[in-house]
């Protein structure tokens, strides 16, 4: 991983959802660092560029956090920027969809009873 790397709270949301941004930085050694200048640049669906200044958490070191609204449904690149120390680095991207949640995002668990049902009608086949 580079020096910046970022997350996103979710890889699907609603229009009008918060989207929770994280950031971990590490100096040239890949060590945490606290205090570093970090933010997140955000590219909307349309194509505009904003970007949201990212906050140390104290809770942990060289973790950083953001927020922004998917306020438009299509896809979201998330990056961000940080300086670190004199040196300029950015993160990969990550990507976040803001459309209608499926079906399948909801009770996503194994039914271990019906696969079992399937799989004996498949031997029975």
């Amino acid at each position: 991983p580079g020096q910046v790397t970022t997350t996103a709270s979710a890889d699907l949301v609603e229009p009008g959802e918060a989207v929770r941004v994280r950031a971990e930085g590490r100096d040239a050694r890949y060590l945490p660092v606290n205090g570093a200048r970090l933010e997140a640049v955000v590219k909307t669906p349309s194509g505009a560029t904003t970007t949201v200044p990212m906050e140390w958490t104290l809770d942990r070191d060289g973790e950083y956090r953001a927020s922004f609204t998917a306020v438009q449904p299509g896809a979201y690149d998330v990056g961000v920027r940080a300086r670190i120390g004199d040196r300029a680095v950015t993160s990969d991207p990550t990507t976040v969809r803001a459309g209608e949640l499926g079906a399948e995002y909801f009770d996503a668990e194994m039914r271990s009873a019906l696969l079992r049902r399937v799989r004996v009608r498949l031997r029975t086949s």
